[in-house]
Parts: C-alpha cells; sequence; structure tokens
C-alpha cells in the first residue's frame, strides 16, 4: 500500500463483521478478482489478521451460514470515523483495481456513505489515493508469465528423445508450435491495440443500444395506450384489449426486457475493455481451476483434490495481460448447481474466447448442448479435453513416464480421439463446427511439473501435458488477430443480440398475423351463424305471436264473451275494464312474455356459446403461441352483460299486452267495441235465450273482430322492432370483431417499427465490423469514422447462414484461408458494379 502520510490511518474495526461491507463489495458483480483478493491482502496484514480468519473468506466463497449484508452494515455503522474512512478508502481501491468503476460499485459505496460524515474534499482525496494505489496493484502484478525450461533435463538424451516424440504427435495431429516469448513489446502493443479497437467498438453499440431501446418502450407504451383507450363496457371489448395487452406482454417480455439485460451486459465489456478476456467453463471437477493455476501460477490452494467444488462465484486472474475467468461447474447435482450455471453464463457477454473444459470421463449430452449454447453467440469455442487419470501414485507415475504420450494415442470408442470425433460430429450436425477448436490436454502433469519432487521431470511433465498446443492457439489469435477476435466480442454479438430482438418480434407479429387470419375466418363463419340464428328466432316470435293472437282472438275471446254475458251484466262501457281483468286472470301476458323470454334466451344462449368458443380458442391459441404465461386470460363471456339484446327484447315482449290493448289508441278501440255492443238493444224483445246467446256472439264478433283487424300490423310492427334490435346486436357484435382485427394489425405495425429500428442498428454495426473484417485482411487500421465507412461499404448481407458478403464500392483483396482461421462464417467481399 501507499505510506501512511498519503492514505487514512489504517485501523483495525472493533467488530470484525464490519468488514463483511468489503466482501460484498468484492462479490457484488459474482466475480472475485485476483487484484481484489491482493488489495484485501495487503489490508488485512497491515492489521496482523488474514482473510481466513474474519468473516470474509465465507463471503467470498459464497458460504450461506456468512454474516448478512445487513449485519456487516449495521457494525460498520458503529464503528469510529477512523475506520470508516480507512474501510471505505479499501472499498474505492477494490471498486478501482479490476480496471472499471462499475455503476453498481458507485451505487453501493454511495449506500455506505450514507453512515460516514465526510466533506467533498476529504471524500475526492480519498478517491484519488484510491485509484492511484489500484493502479500500482495492476502494474505490479499484470506482467507477461513465461515458463522457463529445465536447463539440466533439458541437455539429457531422454529430454531430447521426449521432445522428438511430442513434436512427431504435434506434428501428427496438426498442432502448430509458436511462443509468446518471440517479442515481448509487439504483444503488449498488440493488447493496447485491441484495447483501442474495443473502445471505438464500444462507443458504436452503446449507442444503438440506447436508441433500440428508446424505441421499443414508446412502441409498447403506445400499444398499451391504445389498449387503455377501449371501452371496457363488453365482454367483447374487454377481449380486444386483453388481447392486445398480451401481444405487449410479449413484445416486453421477449424483445425489451432481453435487450436491457443485454445492455448491461456492456458494463462487463468495459470491465474487460483493457484485457483480453478467456473464460473456463465446464462441469465441477473437470479441471477448471487446475487449468486456471497452470496458467496464471495462481489459486492452486483452490483446487479440489477429488472432493466439493472449489468454486462459488467467478475468479478473475491476470495472465499474460489477459484476464483469466474460472466459473463454477455447470450442470451440478447440488441444490444450487442451476444458480451456478447461471453465474458461469454471465461471463459469455464479456469473454473473446470461450474455453469449455472437458473430461474425457464425464461428456455427456448437457454438456454438448451447452456448448451449443455458447457457439449461439457466433465465438471461437476451445474445448480442452482433459484426460482423467491419477498419475501421482509410483506406480502409475513411472508408466507415464515411460510412455507419456500413450494417453493421446490409445484407440477406441473411449479413448480421447473417440470422444472428440463425438464431438465434432456434435457440432457438425447443429451447425457450429466451425466454431470448435479441440485440444486434448492432460492437465494433471502440467501441474505437477511446477511441484516439490517433481523437479527431475519437469519438462517431460510439461511436454507430455500437451498445454502447449492451448496456450500456443491463444498466443496465435491474439498475435494474428486479436482486434478481429475483440470486435467480435462487441460489434457482432451486438448483431447477434439483436438478430435474436428481431425473430421475437418476427415470431410475435407471426401470432399476431395468424389471429387476424383466424379472426376474418371465423368472423364470416360466426356472424353468419348468429344471423341466421336470428332469423329463426324472428321466424319463432312472429309464430308465437300469431298463435297466442290467434288463440286469443279465437278462443278466449268467446270465452270472455260467455262470461260477460252470463254474469247478468249488460253489453256497456265497462266492457273494456272486464277485458283487462280477464286478460291479467287467464295470465295473457305472462304466458306470452314467458314464451317470448324462452325463444330470445337459447338465441342469448347459443350466442353466448358461440363467441363463448370463439374467443377461447383465440385466447388459447395466443397464450401457447405468445408463452406468457404470467398473463392471466380469464375465459368468460355472456352477452347478457355484452349487449343490450335481453333487456331490450325483453322490453319489446312486455309491449305487447299494450300493443294488443290498443295502447296506441287504448279509447278509440274500446269505444269500437262498445258501438259494436250498442247494437244488442234492438234484439230487447226476442226471447231470452236467444237474445243472450245473440249477446255472446256480438261480444266475441266484435272482441274477434277487434283483435284480427288490429293485431297482424301490431305483429308485424313487433317483430321488425325485435328483428331490428337483434340486428343492431349483430352488428354491434361484429363491428367489435372489426375492432380487434384492426387493433391486432396496428399492433403488428409498430410492432414492424421496433424491427425496423433493430434493422437500421444492426445494418450499421455490420457495416462497422465489415469494415474491421476488411482492415484485417489488408493489415491496417485506423479511427473509426462512420461516415467514411458508410460510404465504402455499400452493403452487408448475413441472410445465409456461414456467409457474410460485404459490398464495397472499391477493390480490396481476399485471403479466404486466413479468413477460416478467425471467423466461423465465410466471407465473401465483392465490388459493387
Amino acid at each position: 500500500m501507499l505510506s501512511d502520510y498519503d492514505i487514512p490511518q489504517i485501523v483495525k474495526p472493533s467488530n470484525s463483521k464490519a468488514l463483511g461491507v468489503l466482501g460484498y463489495l468484492v462479490v457484488l458483480n459474482n466475480q472475485v478478482h485476483s487484484y481484489e483478493m491482493k488489495a484485501l491482502e495487503n489490508y488485512l496484514n497491515s492489521i496482523e489478521t488474514s482473510i481466513e480468519d474474519t468473516c470474509l473468506d465465507a463471503i467470498i466463497r459464497g458460504v450461506e451460514e456468512s454474516v448478512s449484508y445487513s449485519t456487516s452494515y449495521e457494525a460498520f455503522s458503529k464503528e469510529d470515523i477512523e475506520v470508516k474512512k480507512s474501510l471505505l478508502y479499501l472499498m474505492y481501491v477494490l471498486s478501482y483495481v479490476d480496471n472499471h468503476y462499475a455503476d453498481s460499485e458507485d451505487r453501493y459505496i454511495s449506500e455506505i456513505l450514507k453512515c460516514i460524515e465526510l466533506n467533498a474534499e476529504e471524500l475526492t482525496l480519498i478517491k484519488e489515493l484510491a485509484e492511484k494505489e489500484a493502479k500500482e496493484i495492476r502494474s505490479q502484478n499484470n506482467t507477461i508469465f513465461i515458463r522457463k525450461t529445465n536447463v539440466q533435463e533439458k541437455k539429457s538424451i531422454w529430454a531430447r528423445f521426449v521432445a522428438w516424440i511430442v513434436r512427431l504427435f504435434r506434428k501428427l495431429f496438426g498442432i502448430k508450435e509458436q511462443s509468446m516469448e518471440s517479442d515481448d513489446s509487439e504483444y503488449k502493443q498488440i493488447i493496447e491495440e485491441c484495447a483501442e479497437t474495443a473502445r471505438e467498438d464500444l462507443s458504436i453499440v452503446e449507442p444503438s443500444y440506447s436508441r433500440v431501446i428508446t424505441t421499443c418502450q414508446e412502441t409498447i407504451e403506445a400499444i398499451r395506450d391504445y389498449k387503455r383507450g377501449l371501452s371496457l363496457e363488453t365482454g367483447l371489448s374487454a377481449s380486444v384489449a386483453k388481447t392486445v395487452e398480451c401481444f405487449a406482454d410479449m413484445l416486453n417480455t421477449e424483445v425489451v426486457e432481453q435487450t436491457n439485460r443485454e445492455r448491461e451486459a456492456l458494463e462487463q465489456k468495459k470491465r474487460t475493455i483493457s484485457d483480453f478476456t478467456i473464460s473456463l467453463i465446464g462441469r465441477t471437477k473437470a479441471g477448471k481451476s487446475t487449468l486456471h493455476a497452470i496458467l496464471t501460477q495462481q489459486g492452486k490452494d483452490r483446487i479440489g483434490v477429488g472432493k466439493q467444488r472449489t468454486t462459488r462465484y467467478n475468479w478473475v486472474y491476470q495472465w499474460n495481460l489477459l484476464r483469466i475467468i474460472d466459473t463454477p461447474g455447470i450442470g451440478s447435482a447440488e441444490a444450487d448447481g442451476r444458480k451456478d450455471e447461471e453465474i458461469a453464463e454471465s461471463v459469455l457477454g464479456e469473454s473473446d474466447i470461450i474455453c469449455f473444459v472437458v473430461a474425457d470421463d464425464s461428456i455427456l449430452k448437457d454438456i454438448l448442448e451447452f456448448i451449443e449454447k455458447i457457439a449461439l453467440l457466433n465465438k471461437p469455442v476451445i474445448i480442452l479435453l482433459n484426460h482423467k487419470e491419477n498419475i501421482r501414485p509410483d506406480v502409475k507415475f513411472r508408466r507415464h513416464i515411460n510412455a507419456p504420450m500413450q494417453w493421446l494415442t490409445d484407440g477406441g470408442e473411449s479413448s480421447l480421439k473417440g470422444h472428440e470425433n463425438r464431438i465434432r460430429k456434435y457440432a457438425d450436425d447443429h451447425g457450429f463446427g466451425k466454431l470448435v477448436n479441440i485440444f486434448p490436454v492432460f492437465l494433471l502433469p502440467a501441474l505437477m511439473s511446477d511441484e516439490a519432487g517433481y523437479e527431475e521431470y519437469r519438462d517431460l511433465l510439461w511436454q507430455s501435458s500437451n498445454i502447449d498446443s492451448f496456450i500456443n492457439q491463444i498466443s496465435s489469435w491474439i498475435l494474428n488477430s486479436g482486434r478481429i477476435k475483440r470486435s467480435q466480442t462487441i460489434l457482432d454479438e451486438t448483431v447477434t443480440v439483436f438478430g435474436h430482438a428481431m425473430d421475437s418480434i418476427a415470431r410475435s407479429e407471426k401470432v399476431v398475423e395468424d389471429q387476424i387470419a383466424f379472426l376474418e375466418k371465423e368472423r364470416q363463419v360466426k356472424i353468419g351463424q348468429l344471423r341466421g340464428t336470428l332469423d329463426e328466432v324472428i321466424i319463432n316470435i312472429r309464430t308465437i305471436l300469431e298463435d297466442q293472437l290467434g288463440n286469443l282472438a279465437n278462443n278466449e275471446a268467446l270465452i270472455f264473451a260467455e262470461e260477460y254475458i252470463g254474469s247478468g251484466t249488460k253489453a256497456g262501457k265497462d266492457v273494456g275494464e272486464k277485458w283487462e281483468a280477464y286478460l291479467e286472470r287467464i295470465e295473457f301476458e305472462k304466458n306470452l312474455k314467458s314464451e317470448i323470454d324462452e325463444v330470445i334466451d337459447l338465441y342469448r344462449e347459443k350466442v353466448d356459446r358461440t363467441i363463448k368458443e370463439l374467443f377461447e380458442d383465440l385466447y388459447y391459441s395466443v397464450n401457447m403461441s405468445m408463452k406468457i404465461n404470467t398473463v392471466d386470460i380469464p375465459i368468460q363471456f355472456d352477452l347478457r352483460t355484452a349487449t343490450r339484446l335481453t333487456s331490450a327484447a325483453l322490453g319489446l315482449a312486455g309491449t305487447i299486452v299494450l300493443v294488443v290493448l290498443g295502447a296506441s289508441n287504448p279509447v278509440g278501440w274500446v269505444l269500437s267495441i262498445v258501438g259494436a255492443l250498442g247494437g244488442l238493444l234492438t234484439m230487447a224483445f226476442s226471447s231470452k235465450e236467444k237474445r243472450r246467446q245473440s249477446a255472446i256472439d256480438k261480444v266475441y264478433t266484435s272482441v274477434s273482430n277487434e283483435i284480427k283487424k288490429e293485431t297482424p300490423g301490431q305483429i308485424e310492427q313487433l317483430v321488425n322492432e325485435i328483428k331490428n334490435e337483434l340486428t343492431e346486436n349483430a352488428d354491434s357484435i361484429e363491428a367489435i370483431f372489426n375492432d380487434l382485427i384492426r387493433g391486432l394489425e396496428w399492433a403488428r405495425q409498430m410492432a414492424w417499427q421496433m424491427a425496423d429500428e433493430y434493422s437500421g442498428e444492426v445494418e450499421r454495426i455490420n457495416k462497422v465490423f465489415a469494415w474491421r473484417i476488411v482492415q484485417f485482411l489488408e493489415s491496417r487500421h485506423s479511427s473509426l469514422d462512420y461516415e467514411v465507412i458508410d460510404k465504402e461499404i455499400c452493403n452487408v448481407n448475413r441472410s445465409d447462414k456461414g456467409s457474410i458478403v460485404i459490398e464495397t464500392r472499391s477493390s480490396h483483396r481476399v485471403d479466404s484461408e486466413v479468413l477460416k482461421a478467425v471467423l466461423a462464417e465465410d466471407v465473401v467481399i465483392r465490388r459493387r458494379g
């Protein structure tokens, strides 16, 4: 650390749990950097303790029983100001030391600052001093590692023979020998050039993410505004709203949220700008941590020897100016294995090269599927096929020394060659064969080569591990194609991400298109059925009215006449009142209304069932196609609440009695009956029985004729009113179908706008990537100027999987062999004529 005059006084906290705030800062991004551990070690040494003796050990290892953050924060808040300043200083060192002060780290420290009283000047000084120390830690530890050979052994005949055997097998397997030792200054320069390329490419993709996300959010909000603007008074309108909302949710979930997550991954890329990054991924115990220790000469204490997994978070080391990330084991059978796999996947976005470590005793289908998932990012994947055999026992060690390369040459289905063939076949069959580079290695001998007790066989063990083939491949990639691989990580991965978003939009748009076609077809069928049912209802109602009124005119009128005359009452003005009382007594209105109700109820139920079935089909189809499990689509539809059909029709039925009674001119009707009955006075001198029968006939004839005369027109009027009401109802249902179709068409157009925004950014980024390819082929580099690029690169076509067709204004040479070793796609560059 810096001198005590430069930094806040180093003070040991009174409660060791306060140190927990440092641990949670270290693992904030699911990564533990070796530089952070170095900074912690420096601090803990100064207060005469170690990580293992504090709560930091459990936190950094991810032990569930570790001290919680809230407990650590509380302990920290109770410390005196000097302890707080000392720990705050170290927090800034931990944040700066990995060369990127992330937003999440800034938010974390801002929360810590709430319980520290510091003025702005003190805080600025602490941050400046912390940044200075972080740079010192990086400069002291980020060095080039060159493995020195054992000179004494190298002179021996046996060693020369082994070296010859190793060279022979490398030749047989087509493994080239290269070394980083040739020119350190050139290597450092290339690393810096790669960093500069990364910075330029980030300046291209960052605004692209901002633009597409802004457009997407505005589009989805517009769709939801449309949904909110729909009237929800009816079940059908609610159905329109729900379908549109489901579509908006799909776009938000599958497009915006995913793009947002990828934009957040840019923070990872910023963290790696100055470093070429290699991630080690694989099953627990496959050999990742062993490889890590071999390469970096660090972390050997974390290697599990046949015991439980040793990696909980992603661990980052610097090696040869590179970042090496060791991830948790994927596919773990433990309870939190799924979380570990997600943590491992989190580094894919920041990785320039992904090294998948596979043990030759555990190549299962899920491993191959995970490799395929990595390949979707269009990144090179190195598969280290690690031979798992314990050669530490004396007998096995002697056997290995006597035949150091036999592990590589053994045949059979379960041999390394057999496993390699299986992996290659799977990769070729699934379309990512060009992305895969397989290197058989034996990591244990390489690890043992630097251990005490094996000095005599140091070089033989190292060479027999075949690990140089892997190191040389990385060296070749960095020295010969580092720039283009950094662009592949940033530019090409962004194109891949945007392409997935466009695919999601296309899928959602296809779902909506299918629903529109479905609705247009079903609208014709269902509305046709509804109108056919309507005609049946009108016929049935007409029949009911004719039957009931016919019975009223022919039968009930006669019975009424007999009762009216038989009561001894003379025909007079009270006939109207008596007729009304009679109709009420025989429940004419109730019975007529009941029959009409029954017909209309049958109609409503049929329409209800027809529409409900339609929307159930629509909802289930939308839900299954869009796969939005969180959207609750209630399958409810009730025409009684959706329209005013029932109440209106029943209201019309209720007017029938008034129509029959002559509601339009009740007085005139009663008077006409009375007038007709007045003729009965002329029969005053007839016999009593004749007079009675004649009176009955006169009353019956008068009432019956009046009903027969008035009701046909009234029936027609009533039937027409019901028909108009039902027709209007059918029209309103069809109109809502039309609204739904128009709403979905509008939503689809909005999705097209989203896709156009992504497409425009993809075109822009593809041109920059094409420019990088052209410059790589011509071994030159110039700062990015998009106007210059846009003029030179006319078009980039990547519609055919596995190929990039670049059209330029001027001629450029293409070395296809060079490109095959760098990119997974075939590149065609042609001048536009």
